[in-house]
């Protein structure tokens, strides 16, 4: 009697790649969230991640967002400082190289590219391919909770044909 072959079960392999996948999300939570009590350590309010993907590239800036101080005393705020944005943008990389150093506290250019290389993680597949996806991470360390939205954009045709 011939071998025969094991049987081929592709509901059981899509679940196996549903838990791998809900494994590694979990992972990659768990090391942002890691990070937070670093990030609060500096007087991180947020951290923003915006992200691009459009024209099959992904790019990707990983930004701090402080709330802007207001002026201190009697000072009456001219409409340009009373219309001006709410908060201080600056990159984190950038932020982190300016901030004071911290005792005991190692946050160099390996962990930023670790925390970075986690926020891409997050990403669903294939965000940078064809129209691409746009969105944004926003991390409150503080609360060490993360924020994900995510728009993905598609291509819609509409044709048109006349026979005459």
């Amino acid at each position: 009697m011939p071998p025969t072959e094991p049987e081929f079960d592709i509901h059981r392999l899509v679940d196996q790649m549903r838990m791998r996948a809900n494994e590694t999300q979990t992972m990659t939570i768990q090391r942002i969230k890691e990070y937070c009590p670093i990030l609060v350590a500096y007087g991180v309010d947020t951290v923003k991640a915006e992200y691009d993907g459009e024209g099959d590239s992904g790019d990707m800036t990983v930004y701090v967002e402080q709330p802007r101080r207001p002026p201190i005393g009697n000072v009456v705020m001219s409409d340009e400082h009373r219309f001006a944005p709410t908060h201080d943008h600056i990159e984190l990389r950038r932020f982190i190289e300016k901030a004071p150093k911290i005792a005991g506290v190692t946050f160099g250019d390996q962990q930023i590219d670790e925390f970075e290389d986690a926020l891409f993680a997050l990403l669903p597949s294939a965000w940078e391919i064809n129209d691409g996806s746009f969105g944004e991470i926003v991390v409150k360390p503080a609360e060490s909770t993360i924020y994900l939205q995510h728009n993905e954009r598609y291509s819609e045709v509409n044709t048109s044909e006349y026979n005459w």
